[in-house]
């Protein structure tokens, strides 16, 4: 998915009939002839019918390109299928030229047998941990509410944990059903303000929409992360020397998955650094800037029933920020420092020496390119650092993790997660989000993207002071948290 802006003759992109190919339909239509023999039909049903309920299987095995909406599997190339003319033989007095070499089952039900097979090592099949990405980044709010089909990403977790879930896709659309000899006129399914059944597609709307965790009973205890978060979780603190003997380290809570996460990991490594000789105590704080479509509060009986130590704090930041006009040019970096200076105050007055914030690899990355593209700085956020005053560190132990393990594991764990959705924040979120694109995109092209990136990244996340970047940002740079 790219913008209409975009020049394609410039990129040499001629294939292309579309933004958004991969939303293209698609359409099988299956005759059966009078003529064919019972055994013929049986085959054909008894296959399409192994195909809709296995072949989702096979979908790891694939590479999908957004660009174009093609599927290929791993092992498959084109160079396999190229016809040479320098193969085209004369020395017979004809032409002649090899033919493709194929082998077909001799019997319909050895068919049959073969592709349950297939589907049977499916189920097994393994691919590289990340070797997927998540393929569904690529596409914005908008756009993915019309996917009704999976993603190899998708199935590939599916098949490596039974706990995984996925909420049944509904389509936008009614396909059109033909009537049969019996029924006439077929029903087209529950639509709303249909004048006739067997029209065209017509699009269709549930009666009500589900809220976030509707009928969810949150489970009031702390969760064991997987081992691909706590695994890189642990490489980074040791790496960075995060969490020593003695320390006190508050987190910083939002509601969102990530900080949620990052709270019942840190509660688990506990456990892990006692076995090392190193204890620390955990604590959460949570700042609630004022602002009507962010609600923070219900993380406060959530809080209360886990017994842990929490404290909520309360200033009108947004407020602030309007009432400033045009004195404040960048809503969101105002209200980036007026929170973090909130957080700074709350660990101090409550003895906490180390705050740890919840941005992950993906959060690095993508401020790394917003920061090269729109201020001209090699800088992204840091790992592990001291504030000016040196009385506090600032660390993120997720440096190393996945934002799409985060999400797996809050939404395997239930836990309350908030949105936060500010209305003040119009350009960053958006640009932050076209940015997500490009790396989700690339990363389906290129599987081993991140790890590539944080392999480069490494030099800049490890810097461990503030003020090391020396120019000084115009007022018309787009802000880019890299707590500079």
């Amino acid at each position: 998915m790219e913008d209409s802006r975009l020049d394609r003759t410039h990129l040499r992109r001629y294939h292309e009939y579309s933004e958004r190919e991969i939303l293209r339909p698609g359409v099988t239509r299956l005759s059966l002839p009078y003529f064919m023999s019972r055994a013929a039909v049986d085959y054909i049903t008894t296959a399409v019918a192994m195909t809709a309920r296995h072949a989702w299987k096979l979908l790891p095995q694939y590479r999908f390109n957004p660009e174009t909406g093609v599927f290929r599997h791993r092992d498959d190339h084109p160079s396999q299928h190229r016809l040479w003319l320098s193969s085209i033989s004369y020395e017979s007095g004809v032409m002649t030229f090899p033919s493709p070499p194929s082998s077909s089952p001799p019997s319909l039900q050895e068919a049959l047998d073969a592709a349950d097979m297939q589907f049977s090592y499916a189920s097994s099949y393994r691919v590289e941990p990340g070797c997927h990405g998540d393929s569904s980044l690529f596409l914005d709010p908008e756009v993915e509410r019309l996917r009704w089909f999976l993603l190899p990403s998708e199935a590939a977790r599916h098949l490596a944990s039974s706990a995984v879930t996925t909420p049944p896709a509904t389509p936008p659309f009614t396909p059109r059903r033909y009537p049969t000899n019996k029924e006439g006129v077929a029903n087209a399914g529950s639509v709303t303000k249909q004048e006739q059944l067997n029209g065209e597609c017509v699009t269709t709307s549930p009666d009500s929409i589900p809220t976030p965790n509707s009928g969810l009973e949150w489970r009031l205890k702390f969760h064991l992360p997987p081992k691909n978060i706590m695994k890189p979780t642990i490489e980074a603190i040791d790496e960075y020397r995060m969490i020593r003997d003695g320390d006190r380290v508050l987190v910083c809570l939002s509601g969102g998955k990530d900080s949620l996460s990052l709270l019942h990991t840190l509660r688990q490594f506990c456990f892990f650094s006692a076995a090392r000789g190193v204890r620390f105590t955990l604590g959460a704080v949570t700042v609630d800037p004022g602002s009507a479509s962010y609600n923070p509060r219900p993380l406060v009986p959530y809080m209360a029933a886990l017994g842990f130590p929490y404290f909520f704090e309360e200033q009108g930041i947004l407020q602030k920020a309007v009432s400033l006009g045009d004195d404040c040019t960048s809503i969101c970096s105002f209200c980036s420092r007026l929170k973090r200076g909130r957080l700074y105050s709350a660990a101090r007055r409550e003895g906490y020496n180390v705050l740890a914030l919840g941005q992950h690899l993906d959060d690095l990355a993508e401020s790394f390119l917003m920061s090269l593209f729109h201020n001209g700085l090699l800088q992204t956020m840091k790992a592990a650092y001291t504030v000016e005053e040196g009385d506090l560190r600032v660390i993120r132990p997720f440096v190393y993790v996945r934002e799409v393990h985060l999400r797996s594991f809050a939404d395997s764990a239930h836990l309350p997660v908030i949105t936060e959705n500010c209305p003040a924040c119009f350009e960053a979120p958006k640009e932050r989000h076209r940015v997500k694109q490009l790396l989700a995109s690339q990363e389906v092209l290129y599987p081993r993207l991140f790890p590539s990136l944080q392999t480069a990244l490494r030099p800049l996340m490890a810097r461990d002071r503030t003020g090391m970047e020396s120019r000084k940002k115009s007022p018309t740079e787009t802000p880019v948290d890299t707590d500079a």
